[in-house]
């Protein structure tokens, strides 16, 4: 018990002293002789005695000691995808597993209470369920995480905040440390630092983008660009292969030395479609201490066309001439050809006919001929075919890709009036004839020279060794006449000439082609059979005619590259096979009605899902309605490339499906699908060293320590202080007690009731 106001022994004394002489001196002087009862002074007394104990308001003091809360650690991990680097054990996954280990080695009671937080682009706490989550971020902001940390201390400070990181930061010019690491000096909470990752990577190659063709058909050529991304490897040599993924050790279908370079490089290979059956591997050259080995492979595939590539060969020249050039083409199993006799060339509406088929001609409907990919005329006169026929085939070739040759003979060219019709657009040469017009051709031997710039023009490539390919090519047969034209189209590549002036003063072009709208044209002004080309036909080869075979296979194959004939009522297009996430998927679809003439009349929904969805559900309210372009009877729209999985933050590679549904009403008419990938190429794989020495000058700087190993960490975790102990004083006042309060209210009564017994006032 304490005095609220103390004062001295004295003081007391002297106050009781005075109370007790005033009683005293009360009892004498009273008038009445009850008033000088020994009872009634006492009462009085005590009352007296009660009253002044409550005004000097003695107080109770109660000491009690508390223990504080123990001092906790803050653990701030970074979660941005650098940390995803370095196989089989990622950066992440090392933090992870030393956390486990020094707790493991600290017995529970003298384990802190630690409260995790992650960073990338910004802060967030992390809840038990979550400590360790998968390091997806696309940026590194260790010093705005520390900022912002500062803030959710609480109450008490932690005994030590521990940065687990690699330290890169993916700001161009970082932002300094310095300032937030003075101010977590002057608050005394040193920052401990994890520098995670391994010191000796020294850069990266990577993958970064194909551009390759979607299909393309057996038999071709197809150019194949890589562009590759490169750091800290600048003056090595690597080679670029595309190989089959299901023959990893196998010899690779195209390779390409080179010598890398820091940035983008875009260099292109060529595959044979023939060869590339399947999926397909591009690949770069792995270094040792290279951060990310998975980013150095990525898959694609080249489909393959309808197998069968379908011909009409329509030839002029009696007999069996026709024999040579089907047989050759159907010599390949992946070509079938339809071949076509003409009754009289010469009459008025002379009638093709089909081999095997005789009731049959020409196709008569839109439908039937855009079956095909590829029409060859041979010397068959312009009245053979209706305006129709001729209209259509123009649209087999600009619009829906195929292709289309002509060959010389007296109906041909300008001698058989093709300059007069709308097949005049598809022949790569000019020409000029009046119709039946034998001046309008060329009669006497040619030699037939490969221009230097036409050599590796695929049509040329008629055996593999490119020595060899030249002597065979040097060795076409003469040819004894051809059409007359007056000169190549701007957009034409000449394949031959002649060798010396054949009409005036110029060599002539006998062998021709060029890209007309969606599709492809050859020319060859001579004749493919007797008489011009007899010797064409019978002795380009060894001591048979396997050259000439070839020859025509590859005529039809780059003329069919681009053909679209199996996908009748709803062709899709996209700007690219891969794409970057967030770019924009440029999407353009053509579509037929039961015609097969295009319209604009069908309402086109597209979407994009992941490859594991099916495709039969329904399109939802979130499909992109394609726009109709009435100028050219398209469709087009844009969706944004899928962001990356997360759930796998160091793949770079992601697989989804472009779904295209056409709908007349309520009614789906024609889907296609497309398989589209995104290479995910992100800043934090660009450069992917580990910055160590950032970590230990912020640890310097703030009085912590750069931690090495599990030990380490279990020790600093073990040192935390003590829990703090409080001491709780509470007050309270004596006089506050109702017992004492009956005790006084009591005498005052017993006092009052005892002078009126006594009958005093």
């Amino acid at each position: 018990m304490v005095w609220s106001h103390p004062h001295s022994t004295l003081f007391f004394i002297l106050l009781a002293l005075g109370l007790l002489g005033l009683l005293i001196l009360a009892f004498r002087l009273a008038g009445a002789p009850n008033a000088r009862s020994k009872a009634l002074v006492a009462l009085r007394a005590v009352a007296l005695g009660t009253l002044v104990l409550i005004l000097l308001n003695p107080t109770r003091v109660q000491e009690t000691r508390q223990t504080g809360p123990q001092p906790g650690a803050v653990f701030l991990l970074d979660r941005s995808r650098s940390m995803s680097l370095e196989a089989p054990r990622t950066r992440a996954k090392a933090a992870e597993d030393l956390i486990e280990r020094a707790l493991m080695q600290m017995p529970r009671d003298r384990r802190p209470p630690i409260r995790r937080f992650g960073f990338g682009r910004e802060i967030k706490a992390l809840s038990e369920s979550e400590r360790y989550v998968a390091p997806y971020d696309d940026q590194t902001r260790l010093n705005a995480a520390l900022e912002q940390l500062a803030g959710r201390f609480g109450e008490s400070l932690p005994f030590g905040v521990f940065v687990f990181s690699d330290g890169r930061t993916t700001d161009a010019v970082p932002e300094p440390l310095d300032a937030t690491a003075a101010a977590y000096r002057k608050l005394g909470v040193p920052v401990h630092v994890v520098a995670l990752g391994d010191e000796r990577v020294s850069g990266d190659v990577a993958i970064s983008d194909i551009d390759a063709p979607r299909d393309a058909r057996p038999g071709t050529r197809v150019p194949v660009k890589v562009t590759l991304r490169s750091r800290g490897f600048a003056g090595q040599r690597a080679e670029l292969k595309v190989r089959l993924s299901s023959d990893p050790r196998g010899a690779p279908i195209a390779a390409l030395p080179l010598t890398l370079a820091d940035g983008e490089q875009s260099p292109e290979l060529v595959i044979e479609t023939d060869r590339a059956t399947g999926l397909l591997t591009a690949e770069i050259t792995s270094f040792p201490q290279e951060a990310v080995a998975s980013n150095n492979a990525v898959s694609f595939q080249i489909v393959p066309r309808d197998s069968k590539i379908r011909v009409i060969y329509m030839e002029g020249t009696g007999a069996l001439e026709y024999r040579f050039l089907q047989d050759a083409l159907q010599e390949d199993p992946s070509i079938k050809c339809t071949s076509m006799l003409v009754g009289n060339q010469y009459d008025a509406r002379p009638r093709l006919y089909r081999i095997g088929a005789p009731t049959l001609g020409f196709p008569t409907t839109r439908e039937e001929l855009f079956g095909y990919d590829v029409v060859i005329c041979s010397d068959i006169a312009r009245a053979a075919f209706t305006q129709e026929q001729l209209d259509w085939t123009v649209e087999l070739v600009g619009k829906r890709g195929g292709g289309f040759a002509m060959i010389g003979g007296n109906t041909s060219f300008g001698s058989g009036g093709w300059d007069q019709t709308v097949w005049d657009g598809l022949i790569p040469v000019d020409m000029s004839g009046r119709g039946h017009d034998r001046s309008e051709n060329f009669w006497g031997n040619l030699r037939v020279v490969v221009p230097p710039k036409a050599i590796d023009h695929p049509i040329w490539k008629i055996v593999d060794d490119p020595e060899r390919n030249r002597r065979v090519l040097a060795s076409i047969p003469t040819l004894y006449g051809s059409n007359l034209t007056d000169r190549l189209k701007p957009a034409a590549i000449a394949l031959g000439l002649s060798q010396g002036p054949a009409a005036g003063n110029k060599p002539l072009t006998v062998f021709s082609c060029q890209t007309f709208g969606s599709g492809r044209t050859f020319a060859m002004s001579s004749d493919t059979t007797v008489d011009w080309g007899r010797d064409f036909e019978n002795r380009w080869g060894e001591g048979d005619n396997r050259y000439f075979r070839k020859f025509w296979r590859n005529v039809v194959r780059w003329l069919a590259e681009n053909s679209e004939s199996g996908q009748n009522r709803l062709r899709v297009e996209t700007d690219k096979l891969i794409y970057r996430p967030g770019q924009d998927i440029q999407i353009t679809a053509r579509a037929y009605d039961e015609k097969l003439k295009e319209t604009e009349n069908y309402r086109l929904a597209a979407r994009l899902r992941r490859v594991d969805e099916p495709d039969s559900r329904a399109f939802d309210a979130a499909a992109l309605s394609l726009t109709p372009q009435p100028s050219n009877l398209s469709y087009r729209g844009n969706l944004p490339a899928p962001q990356p999985d997360l759930e796998n933050p160091g793949s770079t590679l992601h697989k989804f499906i472009l779904d295209v549904a056409a709908s007349d009403g309520d009614r789906v008419v024609a889907t296609s699908s497309v398989d589209l990938q995104t290479i995910d190429d992100p800043a934090e794989f660009r450069d992917p060293r580990p910055d160590h020495a950032t970590l230990r000058k912020l640890a310097a700087a703030t009085g912590g320590r750069a931690i090495q190993s599990d030990a380490d960490l279990a020790l600093l975790l073990g040192r935390h202080p003590d829990a703090s102990v409080r001491l709780s004083i509470n007050r309270w006042p004596l006089w506050d007690n109702p017992l004492l309060w009956l005790v006084f209210l009591g005498t005052l009564a017993a006092e009052w009731i005892l002078r009126r017994l006594k009958g005093l006032a």
